[in-house]
């Protein structure tokens, strides 16, 4: 009997383990009073996709990021999101970099970007917008259809920068190892990219 009990408490404290190991927290916000959107991500990835609506919506995967620690894996059940309005910019934030998140974004068009992850990778569709990105370590991929920018700078310390369906596109290698693009047109709107080591890369659909 002692047998059959250990082995049920095992199985739950399994299980227990088990629904822990990750945790989704989504959330709205109306972007009415709104001109830019701040993210900052410690590790993991970030999907925006912008559309005509007058809501942020928010949808983040929290997973324990890996770890020799004898303490073992943290626990996401402590993840939360944090928000501030300041002026017309809400910032967005999980204060710790303990978690790998996985974002997806929705975010209105009318809105400019400032994101910036310390490890993984910044990806945005439909962009039409003002928009300052950083990545320490990682990858930047923007798809936009706005027919022209002001001002485009993408610039890799340790990696490739690359971007299509513009004219008068200067692309120039730096130390061997990295790479710098920039881009002046007609257009309102302005892009600042910049990755320590990976990849840029900038599509006109």
């Amino acid at each position: 009997m002692k047998k059959v009990a250990l082995v049920l408490a095992l199985s739950a404290a399994a299980m227990t383990a088990q629904a822990e190991e990750s945790k989704t927290i989504t959330a709205s916000f109306p972007s009415n009073s709104l001109a830019e959107l701040e993210v900052d991500i410690a590790v993991g990835k970030i999907d925006l996709q912008t559309y005509n609506g007058d809501t942020i919506e928010v949808e983040i995967l929290v997973e324990p990021k890996e770890s020799d620690s004898w303490f073992g894996k943290p626990d996401v059940s402590e993840a939360t999101l944090n928000s501030n309005t300041s002026g017309d910019k809400l910032s967005l934030e999980i204060n710790s970099d303990d978690y790998e998140l996985s974002w997806q974004v929705k975010v209105p068009v009318n809105l400019a970007l400032d994101v910036e992850v310390g490890v993984g990778k910044i990806d945005i569709q439909d962009l039409n917008n003002s928009a300052d990105l950083e990545v320490g370590v990682g990858k930047i991929k923007i798809e936009t259809t706005t027919t022209d920018f002001k001002k485009v700078s993408l610039d890799s310390g340790v990696g490739k920068t690359a971007m299509s369906g513009f004219g008068n596109v200067e692309t120039s290698e730096k130390s061997m190892v990295g790479s710098t693009t920039d881009y002046r047109g007609q257009g309102q709107y302005s892009i600042d990219a910049e990755v320590g080591v990976g990849n840029i890369r900038l599509r006109r659909d």
